[in-house]
């Protein structure tokens, strides 16, 4: 008798676990799939010395490779994806320091330009145009011969046609798959993602991976027919008499659905440099404001330890202030449902119309976020963006 109540006690436990089962399915089931918005980015620096000429010739380059997708709140697939990369240089002899960004002018892009600060510190600023991205740059790049001698692409590949392969793969992917198909010398080790995508992909892995873990909270409705685009501004804050200048990197990232922009995020990244009072070599320093634990902290991620709050205050037009991330969430509030076309740069090149004009809740300087916004929108619209630059001249 004892035996039977104990196999009819373990049976009961047994249904009971099955029906819980059951149910935990059903629970599961009922769980609706949305979306959600995550920007990020990831930067890395190199210091490069020529002794050929004398006083020894030095730069600093600074990579900064960004992102946005659009993850699957169940899944955790992204739905969307898109990349992109700026790079930034300091050159310095011992008589001025220069500093170089390529450009784009109304979508065109042009030669690199250099001005020269006739000082023995700082680093004089560029005029307001738009610099240009890989994207932007496309054949002007010059990738494509290093990349057939790997004998990997047939006729090799420009960077732009590699970064949107890159793009296009990461559809459908979890990030952790992503990590799993790129080495860890960062060059991928999938098959079907090496055919289309033999640069070092190491940055671009942890913009999306910083991405996946920066969302926005704000779901919304799942939708795999968008598309999303990325735009970056940049340029430095010339500090008078200090050698040392911040070069700000402004990021907007968009989802669209055709040109209605369902979900966008702000960022932006500060990078330090200095340069020796004697030689005029720069260098990337480290400001803790901005740099923690390896890594850099943008101005959302570091919340009220950005230290705006008590300025905007000041101002009197939001009651107590709005600290950086407050603000630029009041920017993407602005520009959600609205038509990406309102930018004059989607559709001319040009920065003239749009602007981010009485935003409730946000007093920052919105000039380069105004044009990071254009340029995620022009991104967006256009599968080829290359070739969308290519059309427009």
């Amino acid at each position: 008798m004892k035996f039977r109540k104990y196999v009819a006690l373990f049976g009961a436990a047994v249904l009971g676990l099955s029906l819980a089962s059951c149910g935990k399915k059903e629970e599961d089931a009922k769980v609706t799939p949305m979306m959600q918005i995550g920007l990020g980015f990831s930067a890395k620096t190199a210091t490069n010395m020529t002794n050929g000429d004398s006083p020894a010739f030095a730069s600093e380059q600074v990579d900064v490779t960004y992102c946005v997708a659009a993850f699957n709140t169940v899944t955790k697939k992204i739905v969307s994806a898109r990349f992109d990369c700026v790079q930034s240089k300091v050159e310095g002899t011992s008589a001025q320091v220069t500093w170089t960004q390529t450009h784009v002018d109304n979508h065109k892009c042009t030669a690199d330009k250099i001005d020269t600060q006739e000082t023995v510190y700082g680093v004089k600023t560029h005029s307001a145009d738009a610099q240009a991205s890989k994207l932007y740059q496309g054949d002007a790049y010059g990738m494509k011969n290093t990349s057939a001698a790997k004998g990997v692409i047939a006729g090799g590949a420009e960077a732009d046609t590699q970064i949107e392969a890159f793009s296009a793969w990461c559809k459908g992917k979890t990030v952790a798959e992503i990590e799993a198909a790129v080495g860890a010398t960062g060059y991928a080790t999938d098959a079907g993602l090496k055919a289309g995508c033999t640069i070092n992909l190491g940055e671009y892995v942890k913009a999306i991976k910083y991405a996946s873990e920066h969302k926005a909270s704000k779901k919304y409705d799942l939708d795999t027919e968008v598309t999303t685009g990325v735009g970056c501004e940049y340029g430095p804050a010339y500090n008078y008499g200090l050698p040392s200048t911040e070069v700000g990197f402004d990021m907007c990232g968009v989802i669209l659905k055709g040109n209605k922009v369902v979900a966008a995020q702000f960022d932006a990244l500060v990078v330090t440099y200095a340069t020796d009072s004697s030689t005029l070599v720069p260098s990337v320093v480290t400001n803790v404001k901005y740099y923690s634990n390896g890594a850099y902290v943008s101005k959302k991620a570091l919340g009220t330890a950005y230290g705006m709050k008590s300025t905007s205050a000041a101002k009197g037009v939001i009651v107590g202030g709005g600290e950086w991330n407050e603000q630029a969430e009041a920017m993407e509030k602005f520009v959600e449902g609205k038509d990406v076309t309102v930018s004059d740069y989607v559709t001319n090149g040009s920065y003239g119309a749009m602007s981010f004009t009485n935003i409730s809740g946000c007093t920052i300087t919105q000039t380069n976020y105004v044009k990071a916004f254009g340029k995620a929108g022009f991104v967006g619209v256009n599968a080829d963006v290359y070739a969308a630059v290519q059309a427009a001249q």
